[in-house]
């Protein structure tokens, strides 16, 4: 559970007697599909059950923005520019229903764009952040194929440049 709230998938807080845990951006997990509460499923039990609660709501507020997520990936994005970076991690953001993403994805992100050079990350991320593709609704998989795309451009200039050299 401590590998849980590091990476900001559970919130805790500890009391005296007792710990709230709470699953960030449980909404996300759940089916698209809800049914309404039965009679049945909203009526207390005998030993007094309290009624179905909402806990997501305080967590709405809490889990906004990712960025804080960039520190415990600091390893990870060594050499990638930062400012770029919270923009475009901002832009996803931007472009969900719930305005919120989770440390999973921006992980499942940065494995994606380790395969390649920090120039072509660098290309990318200033290549999102100055056309501003967010607002357009373009997300992650836009991004790499941005990614894809400045790679195959640095390699052709990396290409052209050492045949130059060569004669």
């Amino acid at each position: 559970m401590e590998k849980l709230k590091t990476v900001e998938n559970l919130d805790i807080q500890t009391d005296t007697h007792f710990s709230i845990v709470t699953i960030v951006n449980w909404e996300l997990y759940q089916h698209q599909n809800k049914k309404e509460d039965t009679q049945t499923d909203r009526q207390r039990t005998g030993k007094g059950q309290p009624k179905d609660t909402n806990n997501n709501v305080d967590n709405v507020n809490k889990y906004k923005r990712a960025i804080s997520v960039l520190e415990f990936f600091a390893p990870v994005i060594n050499g990638w520019d930062k400012s770029n970076l919270e923009k475009t991690i901002d832009g996803f953001i931007s472009t969900r229903k719930t305005k919120q993403i989770s440390s999973g994805v921006i992980q499942k992100e940065f494995e994606y764009w380790k395969r390649f050079p920090n120039e072509t990350i660098n290309a990318a991320l200033a290549a999102y952040v100055d056309g501003q593709h967010w607002e357009s609704g373009k997300s992650e998989k836009y991004f790499q194929g941005i990614i894809r795309g400045k790679d195959k451009a640095i390699q052709k200039e990396s290409n052209q440049s050492l045949f130059q050299k060569a004669f």
